[in-house]
């Protein structure tokens, strides 16, 4: 015998086994035990359905904009408050700032992982203390933009404008920076373990007392970057053969070392039989 339970809120049913428990919000509902019973779902309209603490949240195209409006305001006045407890109502949403300005917008302590700013323009924007797991940043114009002590484990930033950004403090753990612009950049005292800056132009970066193991900066401009020799030497094997090739190291004290480009002249020596 198979039970169906009334949903009291939209008039919809479900029909599942025996063991089934209403919770205390109509639209939440527990499996307490498997069943060899096959639970089927009629005409569920529920956003919020959980099984075995398994959580099933469904929204709309239509409600997720509507959500991207209010969010993208509360952020472009520094409502972080307000912009984190929409987050916490609204689990499934995930923000879609494509395109958007948030220029000099403060944005302190905000939960912004998975968001995407493809495209955003956040110049001079102070996003410091928030959450930026795998937060996409890609092709976004970040110049001078506070960024430091953020949670930005594999949050991306292939081809993004982060000309003297300050990432203070971050862990960018896996992060990539791929073909990005990190002219002046401040990555001291940041976890850049296994992150990817292949193509990128480091131009002046500062990146001492930054953890660089396994960090790939292969065909990166590294012309006057100041880093710690004894990161450099973790990095990718075919990172330091780079370096060597195409970079004077020039020690400025014990373990601090200031690269820059060698002449052309040595890189491709003059040929007499040519």
């Amino acid at each position: 015998m198979v039970n169906k339970i009334k949903l009291l809120n939209n008039n919809t049913s479900f029909s599942g086994s025996k063991k089934l428990a209403s919770q205390k919000n109509p639209y939440d509902f527990c499996m307490q035990q498997p069943s060899k019973d096959t639970a089927s779902f009629e005409k569920i309209k529920s956003s919020n359905i959980s099984f075995n603490g398994l959580f099933f949240n469904r929204i709309s195209a239509e409600e997720s904009a509507k959500l991207d409006t209010i969010a993208t305001e509360f952020l472009q006045k520094g409502n972080v408050k307000e912009f984190n407890k929409l987050r916490k109502d609204n689990k499934s949403y995930t923000p879609q700032f494509k395109e958007m300005g948030f220029q000099k917008a403060h944005i302190w302590g905000a939960n912004l992982n998975y968001a995407n700013f493809e495209k955003a323009n956040l110049e001079d924007v102070e996003i410091g203390l928030s959450d930026l797991y795998k937060t996409n940043f890609n092709n976004a114009n970040l110049k001078s933009a506070l960024i430091p002590m953020v949670e930005a484990k594999k949050a991306t930033f292939v081809d993004a404008n982060l000309e003297d950004v300050d990432f203070r403090y971050s862990n960018l753990k896996k992060a990539d920076f791929s073909g990005a612009n990190l002219k002046m950049a401040d990555f001291r005292y940041t976890c850049l373990d296994k992150a990817d800056f292949k193509n990128s132009d480091l131009a002046g970066a500062k990146l001492i007392g930054a953890s660089l193991k396994g960090v790939n900066l292969n065909n990166a401009c590294l012309d006057c970057v100041e880093i710690n020799n004894s990161e450099l030497e973790k990095t990718t094997k075919e990172t330091r053969a780079y370096v060597e090739k195409y970079y004077t190291k020039i020690k400025l004290s014990e373990n601090r070392i200031f690269l820059e480009k060698k002449p052309l002249t040595l890189l491709f020596p003059y040929n007499k039989y040519v």
